[in-house]
């Protein structure tokens, strides 16, 4: 979909050099959060699939929520989150993904 996709190399202070990125979603680009959705999207299927634990939310029953590129995991307690973040972590091995750690929460 992209081509001739390049950015920066920063350490520290320093700009390195020019290096081309062949994989990832370009952000910024209109087309961005919907190639990410199209790709993550059997993330629930996943989850579903190896019986993820699940929240009751009215008539719902959810482990998780997907807005552009965030997910949210929802437990009810320590244990089945665990579960969920466990696999999480199959599941962006397989897709060969990974989770940027500084930009996560645990909310209680």
């Amino acid at each position: 979909m992209y081509t001739c996709v390049s950015g920066i190399r920063q350490v520290g202070n320093r700009f390195l050099k020019l290096v081309d990125i062949k994989r990832g979603v370009k952000q910024g680009s209109n087309f961005s959060p919907k190639l990410f959705n199209i790709f993550i999207n059997d993330v629930v299927n996943f989850l579903e699939n190896r019986w993820a634990p699940k929240v009751s939310l009215g008539t719902q029953k959810l482990s998780l929520l997907l807005f552009a590129d965030d997910i949210a995991l929802v437990a009810n307690k320590p244990q089945d989150l665990q579960i969920l973040l466990n696999l999480i972590e199959e599941y962006l091995q397989i897709k060969k993904l990974r989770l940027n750690t500084e930009k996560n929460e645990v909310v209680i």
